[in-house]
């Protein structure tokens, strides 16, 4: 989804509703299937700038939580420096651009900074949304660690207390007679 805030301004958001589809997703924003309009642009040329994108999201899942291990690492050096047909240096690229990548989520994120080329994200509502503003002309690298709600999890402790919960209404209800036979007892010989 895009958003124009401004002449100069747009806002992308990707939704998602699981790990896989989320990094599906931003390999296809990165890495769009080529249309035939599209041709003409040659893929390194200076007017059409690649970016090398890599997003990875590792998921554990613990009944009714899930942890999630976001590592995205985005290559901007081809934003480094705008240059003018002559060649001469006209403006660098940071003070034209700002880009950002936000995370929010609902029990907060903890940002890992161990790589050398790690941004420190701009932390908001106690540590639920995080924004890490890109540097182009370099490689960024963003990692966080996050937890969200299961619903596979969720989901299956409702179905086991609406099980148990109709057990306990049809036994309440309805509760167990015992019944005698009048048949009596046939002796068995042991020999």
């Amino acid at each position: 989804k895009t958003q124009r805030l401004s002449d100069r301004e747009i806002a992308i958001a990707i939704p998602f509703n699981n790990g896989k589809e989320l990094v599906s997703k931003f390999e296809q924003f990165f890495n769009p299937v080529g249309h035939p309009e599209d041709a003409p642009l040659a893929p390194d040329s200076d007017s059409n700038p690649s970016f090398n994108s890599n997003l990875r999201l590792d998921q554990n899942n613990f009944f009714v939580v899930q942890r999630n291990h976001l590592s995205y690492d985005l290559d901007l050096r081809s934003l480094g420096v705008i240059n003018s047909d002559n060649g001469k240096v006209v403006v660098t690229a940071g003070s034209l651009l700002d880009l950002q990548f936000s995370l929010e989520t609902p029990w907060g994120a903890n940002s890992i900074e161990k790589s050398p080329n790690a941004i420190s994200p701009k932390i908001y509502d106690d540590g639920h949304q995080l924004v890490w503003t890109l540097q182009p002309g370099q490689i960024n690298h963003i990692e966080v660690a996050f937890w969200l709600p299961s619903s596979l999890g969720i989901g299956m402790i409702i179905i086991i207390l609406v099980v148990l919960g109709g057990f306990y209404v049809k036994y309440k209800s309805f509760p167990w007679e015992r019944t005698e036979t009048n048949q009596p007892a046939i002796p068995s010989k042991v020999m």
